[in-house]
């Protein structure tokens, strides 16, 4: 079975036992632990060995998920991956969890790319505008990409949008070799 597939079934699985546990707070939270665990891939190792006792595990879990601020229901997601031999799957658990938390809210995250620095309010109108075309709340990341060519572009998960110069030169280019 793919990673993938795996870490989005432990995920709803969690999601559907302990909802109270699933909230926007905690959705940003989640984040700060994924990050946490890709930035410490050692961790993730030493969690995966067998020589390591099961109590010393659960401890460094605990203090990892207390001083994260997340729940301690947490701390049973991953001794459960740990218990399954699946600790490789802690990050993209975390990150599927992540991604139903804000599904489930009406939330989509998305990158949005400028050819420009953009003020704070054009971001915000832009936000406004890409919300009411897709019909949810976004948590918007802004980045300039100057490859852009005077234009602006729209990254998730699932979307991807672009109106811009290149986009355009591009089209025209594939029109003309056919």
């Amino acid at each position: 079975m793919n990673n993938a597939v795996l870490a989005r079934r432990y995920a709803y699985a969690f999601y559907n036992i302990f909802p109270r546990a699933c909230t926007l707070e905690k959705s940003d939270l989640l984040h700060h632990i994924n990050h946490f665990f890709m930035e410490h891939r050692k961790m993730i190792f030493f969690l995966a060995l067998p020589q390591l006792n099961v109590k010393n595990k659960k401890k460094a879990i605990q203090i990892i998920v207390h001083t994260i601020g997340l729940p301690e229901e947490y701390s049973t997601l991953y001794m459960l991956l740990i218990q399954h031999k699946r600790t490789f799957l802690i990050t993209d658990v975390g990150v599927q969890l992540r991604h139903i938390i804000l599904e489930k809210n009406n939330i989509k995250e998305c990158e949005i790319v400028s050819s420009v620095i953009l003020s704070n309010e054009i971001q915000e109108k832009i936000r406004v505008l890409f919300e009411q075309k897709i019909e949810c709340t976004i948590k918007a990341h802004f980045t300039v990409d100057t490859t852009l060519i005077a234009g602006i572009a729209l990254k998730s998960d699932t979307l991807a949008w672009e109106y811009s110069v290149r986009k355009q030169l591009h089209m025209i280019k594939q029109s003309l070799l056919g």
